[in-house]
């Protein structure tokens, strides 16, 4: 689907990238720690993976309003 990402030729998304995108996609909005219980990777590469996707333009984070402290990752 062109134009829905700042993807390009130089740079590519990881499986795990693919699998949290995935995710978020199928589920809507999601916290960090809903993608850690669903997706099967590292805690860890979750957060590395929800950065990436971010900086592509591929999902976008806003203020959790259930808690303050947290954010929810939602599709572009």
């Amino acid at each position: 689907m062109p134009g829905w990402c700042s993807l390009d030729a130089s740079e590519e998304l990881t499986a795990s990238d693919v699998l949290v995108l995935q995710a978020i996609r199928e589920d809507g909005p999601a916290t960090r720690r809903d993608l850690n219980s669903e997706v099967p990777i590292a805690d860890r590469t979750v957060g590395r993976c929800l950065e990436r996707l971010r900086e592509h333009g591929f999902v976008e984070r806003r203020p959790n309003p259930r808690d303050a402290r947290g954010y929810l990752y939602e599709p572009r």
